[in-house]
């Protein structure tokens, strides 16, 4: 990954976005501001994984669509 060590808490867009249901673009989109977020130096989103895993611990966490 671009000689970057990516900490354990950080995930991929497209994992996080498998965990809460979501394709990848419109995850990137929607979650940007709302779920910690950082970038590779390559310009790769990495999401905080527990804030991730916390949204998907039940629906009415999760942001309405749109």
């Amino acid at each position: 990954m671009d000689g970057v060590r990516v900490d354990q808490g950080w995930i991929s867009t497209g994992k996080a976005a498998r965990i809460l249901g979501y394709d990848p673009d419109w995850f990137a989109r929607k979650f940007e501001g709302v779920i910690p977020m950082r970038r590779t130096l390559g310009g790769h989103r990495r999401w905080l994984a527990s804030a991730v895993h916390e949204l998907g611990a039940g629906p009415e966490n999760l942001p309405a669509t749109g």
